[in-house]
């Protein structure tokens, strides 16, 4: 009988290493009991108590100076205190302390309180203390998203597996890269593109750039859902749980391995995830699936940077822009006897090469069950194992309450 079945309960200190574990792979909504004041707003505290400080500091412009200015500023700490002291005595609770959960109220503070304080500085009293409150509930929501979805360990987790499988990597990208090349070259070449890049707004640009990616990372995440499921299904069974390869079978124990919970007996029970839960899933098969494709499109405009210096000289450009062409030189050197001139239209045309090509490889990535293999194999495995670890850690954790983050 193994280590699961003997101990049964998780210890305190086992829960925590487990918790954090989660939350270090971007999956912080796997954790038992994770709600928004004890795991999301708690986490989140220190960065709001320095906006807040800072908020307040900055708040002051330049519309008085002097005696007036330090009144005005002597005014703004004044509300603030008065404002410490009556949640103090209303709810007794310190906006301020680091320890214990956090509420509405804290969250409340958050917002009125640096709104109130701009009216004292403002030449547009309402205007300004509109915009304020506007922007404090727009932070307030990115946080919550940023830090409730794990996003940043989310990224970092997504960014180590491409070193970890820096050889499947190479493979992928020897696989792919020969395909879109061959396919984008055509566009790259094209005077007409040229042309677009020379008359349109680096604005236009860059929105079109945006829309491209917004559009690759549509087809991925509809298809999130599914590689979820699969995968929910194939930890039951134990597939891809030696090698992270869907097409060989293991014990779904061995899902276990490099885990807090390795030499404990998987549970076998399928849970139903709730939507955060879900949401979370989908998350980390977009960011996974979202790295490889940025890496390969970041490497397709390098090649069409290095390409457009060697083979398309200046006067080439010229003759494609037509009469009265400027084109904005950024650099100009002497190279293997060549004149290379680098231009912003030279980047703009590669950039919007590549996210065509980032497009195309997304597309392939989750409809081509080729290319498909090669992008969710490593994914697969990784999700098989929080999935594995979240029901096991379940299952031996005795009583709720809050998670030991």
């Amino acid at each position: 009988m193994n280590q699961g079945s003997n101990q049964g309960v998780l210890t305190e200190a086992k829960r925590s290493d487990v918790e954090r574990w989660l939350l270090a792979r971007g999956v912080p909504h796997l954790v038992v009991d994770y709600t928004s004041e004890d795991g999301i707003w708690t986490r989140a505290r220190p960065f709001l108590i320095v906006a807040f400080v800072l908020q307040i500091f900055l708040s002051f412009g330049d519309r008085f100076t002097g005696w007036a200015q330090a009144g005005v500023f002597t005014a703004g700490l004044v509300i603030v205190g008065s404002a410490v002291t009556a949640l103090r005595r209303w709810r007794n609770i310190d906006p301020f302390d680091t320890k214990g959960g956090v509420g509405w109220e804290q969250l409340a503070f958050f917002v009125i309180v640096p709104t109130v304080v701009s009216a004292l500085s403002g030449t547009d009293v309402l205007a300004t203390m509109a915009l304020v409150a506007a922007a404090n509930i727009a932070f307030l929501a990115v946080v919550y998203v940023v830090v409730g979805f794990g996003l940043i360990p989310l990224t970092g987790w997504a960014l180590s597996s491409l070193s970890t499988h820096l050889f499947a990597l190479t493979r992928l990208l020897a696989r792919t890269l020969p395909v879109v090349l061959v396919l984008t070259v055509f566009m790259f070449i094209n005077a007409e593109v040229w042309q677009v890049a020379l008359l349109a707004h680096w604005t236009a640009v860059s929105v079109a750039c945006a829309a491209l990616a917004v559009i690759g990372t549509v087809f991925v995440a509809m298809s999130a859902d599914d590689i979820v499921e699969s995968t929910q299904a194939a930890t039951l069974n134990g597939s891809g749980a030696r090698s992270g390869s869907a097409d060989e079978s293991g014990s779904t124990d061995d899902y276990l391995l490099d885990t807090p919970l390795e030499g404990w007996e998987a549970s076998t029970e399928r849970l139903d995830l709730d939507l955060g839960a879900r949401a979370n899933l989908r998350l980390v098969v977009v960011f996974s699936i979202g790295v490889q494709v940025v890496l390969v499109a970041a490497l397709i405009g390098l090649t069409y940077v290095g390409f457009g210096l060697l083979l398309i000289p200046f006067s080439l450009l010229e003759l494609w822009g037509g009469t009265g062409a400027e084109f904005t030189v950024l650099a100009e050197w002497e190279a293997l006897g060549l004149d290379l001139t680098l231009t912003v239209e030279h980047l703009a045309v590669s950039a919007l090469v590549a996210m065509m090509a980032g497009l195309s490889v997304a597309a392939s990535a989750v409809t081509d069950d080729a290319y498909a293999r090669n992008f969710t194999v490593r994914l697969r495995h990784e999700l098989g194992q929080n999935l594995v670890v979240d029901r096991t850690y379940r299952s031996a954790v005795e009583d709720g309450g809050p998670p030991n983050l």
